[in-house]
């Protein structure tokens, strides 16, 4: 599915390359702004927000009707991405959930637009240590493939990373303030030292395995659990590695410290102007695909060894059904079927 310039969703064939138009959203929303589409996993409805912004739309692409309008809120929304995530929930069906507030998530049910997680949003003035107010900047937002988790990644004053994970199935069951009681139970980067990076790559694996790249490294050199690690995480604190989370390992007493794989992703040379983040990571399969910005390599995750690599490809998506590799231009796309893993 594209987004073009004149606000036209539609289906791409990539067989024939014919488009079939499924909804219009309008020019004027697509002025200036950095635009992004997500898509729910049954495809019925799309969301085409802004990133570093505060609008957004809804559409049913079945009917093409606009069935929801967004606002994330404009307080220093040009410092994170839009705050998107469709899941699917046994009783509401297709959940959207989506930032309303700098500090404040909220689910929808589509299509009928009813709020799932409605709460009071308290003064910071009368906040304090038991108070559920947010003192956090929510921008990108994963949900776990089943819909068991969301790992938020935000920051806050001064500025500061914090990327944290919200139980999804307990919130979207009737815990309203999950949000904000998870975020001072679960805060991954005060226990992976994310630093001030946010806006990560990254993706889930699958239900407890969460891929992030990092640019510097998350483990504490002087912890010993990861002293004699292979693949030495601590020496990958100058050219980045991409940690992979078991958001279900048994925790330690007094840590919430989760399994952690390494991936050691060579640094051959950035092209001029690559910040960071330095690419794009994809699921596919049991595989990663990993982006940077030169090449792209596919890891078994699971041994974190590499397995093959493509080159001259920037890839902006994976294509997980046809196994192969997206790239939009102007004028069109480009697919690359991935290699086939003799394994």
């Amino acid at each position: 599915m594209v987004l073009d310039a004149d606000g036209v969703l539609s289906g791409l064939n990539l067989d024939t390359g014919e488009a079939t138009r499924l909804a219009g959203i309008g020019q004027p929303l697509l002025t200036g702004g950095r635009w992004r589409l997500h898509i729910d996993t049954d495809e019925r409805f799309a969301a085409v927000v802004e990133d570093f912004g505060t609008a957004g739309v809804v559409v049913d692409l079945s009917t093409g009707d606009t069935v929801m309008r967004l606002d994330a809120g404009d307080y220093c929304a040009e410092t994170v991405p839009a705050s998107v995530a469709f899941v699917q929930h046994p009783a509401h069906g297709t959940v959207l959930v989506h930032r309303t507030d700098w500090n404040r998530i909220d689910a929808t049910a589509l299509p009928s637009g009813r709020c799932l997680t409605a709460r009071q949003s308290e003064d910071p003035a009368e906040a304090d240590e038991s108070s559920h107010y947010l003192d956090y900047f929510y921008g990108a937002i994963h949900a776990s493939p089943q819909g068991r988790w969301l790992l938020c990644d935000g920051w806050v004053w001064q500025p500061a990373a914090v990327q944290y994970l919200i139980d999804l199935a307990a919130w979207l069951d009737g815990a309203v303030y999950q949000p904000e009681e998870a975020y001072l139970e679960n805060d991954l980067a005060a226990v992976m030292g994310f630093g001030d990076e946010w806006t990560l790559p990254c993706v889930w694996l699958d239900a407890s395995h969460v891929a992030l790249w990092c640019r510097r490294s998350p483990l504490a050199v002087d912890d010993e659990r990861f002293a004699e690690h292979p693949l030495d995480p601590v020496g990958a604190h100058d050219e980045g590695a991409i940690f992979i989370l078991d958001v279900d390992a048994p925790r330690q007493e007094n840590t919430a410290s989760p399994g952690v794989t390494v991936l050691r992703v060579p640094a051959p040379g950035r092209p001029e102007g690559f910040d960071w983040p330095v690419g794009r990571l994809f699921r596919c399969g049991d595989l990663l695909a990993v982006h940077d910005g030169i090449a792209t390599s596919l890891w078994d995750w699971r041994t974190a060894q590499p397995v093959a690599t493509i080159h001259e490809v920037r890839p902006h998506l994976l294509h997980e059904h046809r196994s192969s590799l997206i790239e939009l231009h102007t004028d069109g796309v480009t697919e690359t079927p991935l290699p086939r893993i003799d394994r």
